[in-house]
Protein backbone atom coordinates (compact mmCIF):
# COMPACT_ATOMS: atom_id res chain seq x y z
CA UNK A 1 0.00 0.00 0.00
CA UNK A 2 1.33 3.41 -0.96
CA UNK A 3 1.79 5.90 1.81
CA UNK A 4 0.56 8.80 -0.35
CA UNK A 5 0.34 12.10 1.45
CA UNK A 6 1.43 12.25 5.08
CA UNK A 7 -1.32 10.72 7.19
CA UNK A 8 -2.51 11.85 10.58
CA UNK A 9 -2.00 9.62 13.60
CA UNK A 10 -4.61 11.41 15.71
CA UNK A 11 -6.89 8.36 15.51
CA UNK A 12 -4.24 5.75 16.39
CA UNK A 13 -4.93 5.94 20.11
CA UNK A 14 -8.08 8.02 19.97
CA UNK A 15 -9.49 8.85 23.40
CA UNK A 16 -13.25 8.36 23.53
CA UNK A 17 -15.38 9.59 26.40
CA UNK A 18 -17.06 7.00 28.61
CA UNK A 19 -20.42 7.10 26.82
CA UNK A 20 -18.85 6.45 23.42
CA UNK A 21 -16.77 3.65 24.96
CA UNK A 22 -20.02 2.02 26.06
CA UNK A 23 -21.42 2.32 22.54
CA UNK A 24 -18.30 0.65 21.17
CA UNK A 25 -18.42 -2.16 23.74
CA UNK A 26 -20.52 -4.60 21.75
CA UNK A 27 -20.04 -8.18 20.65
CA UNK A 28 -19.65 -8.82 16.94
CA UNK A 29 -21.24 -11.92 15.43
CA UNK A 30 -19.78 -13.98 12.54
CA UNK A 31 -21.70 -11.91 9.98
CA UNK A 32 -20.17 -8.75 11.42
CA UNK A 33 -16.70 -10.27 11.13
CA UNK A 34 -17.36 -11.11 7.47
CA UNK A 35 -18.55 -7.58 6.80
CA UNK A 36 -15.46 -6.19 8.49
CA UNK A 37 -13.27 -8.34 6.25
CA UNK A 38 -14.98 -6.80 3.21
CA UNK A 39 -14.52 -3.32 4.63
CA UNK A 40 -10.82 -3.87 5.30
CA UNK A 41 -10.52 -5.28 1.78
CA UNK A 42 -12.12 -2.10 0.43
CA UNK A 43 -9.58 -0.09 2.38
CA UNK A 44 -6.66 -2.14 1.05
CA UNK A 45 -7.94 -1.66 -2.50
CA UNK A 46 -7.48 2.10 -2.11
CA UNK A 47 -3.74 1.38 -2.26
CA UNK A 48 -3.09 4.41 -0.09
CA UNK A 49 -3.02 4.91 3.65
CA UNK A 50 -5.63 6.95 5.47
CA UNK A 51 -5.53 8.28 9.01
CA UNK A 52 -8.82 6.58 9.81
CA UNK A 53 -7.30 3.10 9.31
CA UNK A 54 -6.97 2.83 13.10
CA UNK A 55 -10.69 3.32 13.73
CA UNK A 56 -12.25 1.27 10.92
CA UNK A 57 -13.76 -1.23 13.34
CA UNK A 58 -15.07 1.60 15.53
CA UNK A 59 -16.67 3.24 12.50
CA UNK A 60 -18.36 -0.04 11.62
CA UNK A 61 -19.81 -0.37 15.11
CA UNK A 62 -21.02 3.22 15.23
CA UNK A 63 -22.55 3.11 11.75
CA UNK A 64 -23.91 -0.43 11.50
CA UNK A 65 -24.41 -1.64 15.06
CA UNK A 66 -25.36 1.65 16.73
CA UNK A 67 -26.95 3.55 13.83
CA UNK A 68 -25.15 6.77 14.75
CA UNK A 69 -25.65 9.55 12.22
CA UNK A 70 -22.85 10.97 10.09
CA UNK A 71 -23.18 14.32 11.85
CA UNK A 72 -22.79 12.73 15.29
CA UNK A 73 -19.76 10.73 14.15
CA UNK A 74 -18.22 13.94 12.84
CA UNK A 75 -18.76 15.50 16.27
CA UNK A 76 -17.18 12.52 18.01
CA UNK A 77 -13.97 12.89 16.00
CA UNK A 78 -14.04 16.68 15.76
CA UNK A 79 -14.19 16.80 11.96
CA UNK A 80 -16.65 17.82 9.26
CA UNK A 81 -19.55 15.66 8.10
CA UNK A 82 -18.21 15.75 4.54
CA UNK A 83 -14.97 14.12 5.70
CA UNK A 84 -16.91 11.32 7.38
CA UNK A 85 -18.96 10.81 4.22
CA UNK A 86 -15.75 10.41 2.21
CA UNK A 87 -14.44 7.85 4.71
CA UNK A 88 -17.65 5.84 4.58
CA UNK A 89 -17.77 5.91 0.79
CA UNK A 90 -14.19 4.65 0.55
CA UNK A 91 -14.94 1.84 3.00
CA UNK A 92 -18.25 0.89 1.41
CA UNK A 93 -20.12 1.95 4.54
CA UNK A 94 -22.06 4.83 3.03
CA UNK A 95 -25.80 4.60 3.58
CA UNK A 96 -28.56 4.57 1.00
CA UNK A 97 -30.97 7.51 0.99
CA UNK A 98 -33.61 5.35 2.68
CA UNK A 99 -31.20 4.28 5.42
CA UNK A 100 -30.07 7.86 5.98
CA UNK A 101 -33.68 8.99 6.25
CA UNK A 102 -34.45 6.37 8.88
CA UNK A 103 -31.42 7.46 10.89
CA UNK A 104 -32.50 11.09 10.61
CA UNK A 105 -35.90 10.20 12.04
CA UNK A 106 -34.36 9.21 15.36
CA UNK A 107 -31.28 11.41 15.18
CA UNK A 108 -30.08 12.85 18.44
CA UNK A 109 -27.44 15.54 18.74
CA UNK A 110 -24.06 14.73 20.30
CA UNK A 111 -25.01 16.18 23.67
CA UNK A 112 -27.90 13.72 23.89
CA UNK A 113 -25.57 10.82 23.09
CA UNK A 114 -23.21 11.96 25.84
CA UNK A 115 -26.10 12.26 28.27
CA UNK A 116 -26.85 8.58 27.81
CA UNK A 117 -30.12 6.72 27.62
CA UNK A 118 -32.54 6.63 30.53
CA UNK A 119 -34.05 3.16 30.82
CA UNK A 120 -37.27 4.42 32.40
CA UNK A 121 -40.48 4.11 30.37
CA UNK A 122 -41.98 7.25 31.91
CA UNK A 123 -42.91 10.04 29.50
CA UNK A 124 -43.40 12.82 32.04
CA UNK A 125 -39.96 14.44 31.74
CA UNK A 126 -39.02 13.32 28.22
CA UNK A 127 -38.63 15.66 25.27
CA UNK A 128 -40.23 14.76 21.96
CA UNK A 129 -36.84 13.65 20.58
CA UNK A 130 -36.37 11.42 23.63
CA UNK A 131 -39.78 9.84 23.03
CA UNK A 132 -39.05 9.26 19.33
CA UNK A 133 -35.73 7.62 20.14
CA UNK A 134 -37.20 5.38 22.85
CA UNK A 135 -40.17 4.41 20.69
CA UNK A 136 -37.82 3.40 17.89
CA UNK A 137 -35.58 1.38 20.22
CA UNK A 138 -38.40 -0.40 22.07
CA UNK A 139 -40.46 -1.15 18.96
CA UNK A 140 -37.49 -2.69 17.18
CA UNK A 141 -36.94 -4.93 20.20
CA UNK A 142 -40.63 -5.90 20.34
CA UNK A 143 -41.31 -6.21 16.60
CA UNK A 144 -38.24 -7.98 15.32
CA UNK A 145 -38.47 -8.51 11.56
CA UNK A 146 -40.74 -5.52 10.93
CA UNK A 147 -39.73 -2.25 9.27
CA UNK A 148 -40.44 0.70 11.56
CA UNK A 149 -40.45 4.38 10.60
CA UNK A 150 -41.10 6.98 13.29
CA UNK A 151 -41.73 10.71 13.36
CA UNK A 152 -40.94 11.81 9.81
CA UNK A 153 -43.58 14.57 9.81
CA UNK A 154 -47.02 15.29 11.20
CA UNK A 155 -47.94 17.43 8.17
CA UNK A 156 -50.97 16.11 6.33
CA UNK A 157 -51.58 13.60 9.11
CA UNK A 158 -52.40 15.62 12.20
CA UNK A 159 -53.08 19.23 13.11
CA UNK A 160 -50.95 18.90 16.28
CA UNK A 161 -47.21 19.50 15.91
CA UNK A 162 -46.37 17.33 18.94
CA UNK A 163 -48.02 14.20 17.53
CA UNK A 164 -45.62 11.45 16.44
CA UNK A 165 -46.52 9.28 13.43
CA UNK A 166 -45.45 5.62 13.58
CA UNK A 167 -45.58 3.31 10.55
CA UNK A 168 -44.94 -0.43 10.90
CA UNK A 169 -44.77 -2.64 7.84
CA UNK A 170 -43.80 -6.14 6.80
CA UNK A 171 -44.28 -7.46 3.27
CA UNK A 172 -47.70 -6.08 2.23
CA UNK A 173 -48.92 -5.41 5.79
CA UNK A 174 -48.90 -1.75 6.85
CA UNK A 175 -50.05 -0.39 10.22
CA UNK A 176 -50.19 3.33 10.99
CA UNK A 177 -50.33 5.00 14.39
CA UNK A 178 -50.34 8.55 15.70
CA UNK A 179 -48.89 8.98 19.18
CA UNK A 180 -50.45 11.91 21.02
CA UNK A 181 -47.80 13.26 23.40
CA UNK A 182 -49.89 16.18 24.65
CA UNK A 183 -53.61 16.28 25.29
CA UNK A 184 -55.05 18.39 22.48
CA UNK A 185 -58.14 18.48 20.31
CA UNK A 186 -57.69 16.69 17.00
CA UNK A 187 -59.45 16.96 13.70
CA UNK A 188 -60.49 13.33 13.69
CA UNK A 189 -61.30 13.38 9.98
CA UNK A 190 -57.58 13.86 9.23
CA UNK A 191 -56.55 10.86 11.30
CA UNK A 192 -59.30 8.62 9.93
CA UNK A 193 -58.71 9.73 6.35
CA UNK A 194 -55.05 8.80 6.60
CA UNK A 195 -55.87 5.50 8.39
CA UNK A 196 -53.83 6.36 11.47
CA UNK A 197 -54.87 4.94 14.82
CA UNK A 198 -54.60 7.54 17.59
CA UNK A 199 -52.81 6.41 20.76
CA UNK A 200 -52.53 8.73 23.74
CA UNK A 201 -49.27 8.79 25.69
CA UNK A 202 -50.00 9.25 29.38
CA UNK A 203 -47.65 10.58 32.06
CA UNK A 204 -47.50 7.46 34.20
CA UNK A 205 -44.32 5.43 34.61
CA UNK A 206 -45.45 2.68 32.21
CA UNK A 207 -46.63 5.08 29.50
CA UNK A 208 -44.21 4.07 26.75
CA UNK A 209 -44.49 0.41 27.67
CA UNK A 210 -48.26 0.62 27.29
CA UNK A 211 -47.94 2.30 23.90
CA UNK A 212 -45.53 -0.40 22.72
CA UNK A 213 -47.94 -3.11 23.90
CA UNK A 214 -50.89 -1.51 22.12
CA UNK A 215 -48.96 -1.13 18.86
CA UNK A 216 -47.61 -4.68 19.08
CA UNK A 217 -51.05 -6.19 19.70
CA UNK A 218 -52.53 -4.22 16.82
CA UNK A 219 -49.75 -5.18 14.40
CA UNK A 220 -49.76 -8.85 15.37
CA UNK A 221 -53.55 -9.02 15.45
CA UNK A 222 -53.66 -10.17 19.07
Amino acid sequence: MNRGRTITFKYKHFQYDEHIKKLLSTDLNPNDELELQKIYSNYESLDVRRGYEYIIKDLYILIVKRNISTTDIANIYGIGSRTVQIWLKELGLNRTQKQAQKIAVTKRDYNFIKKGINNSHSSGSLTQNDIIYKLDKLLKEELNGYEIVIGITHHGISDCKTDIPVIVFKDTQVSKFLIETHSQLHKEKINRHKCYKLIKLSNNKDALKNVITEISEEVKGI
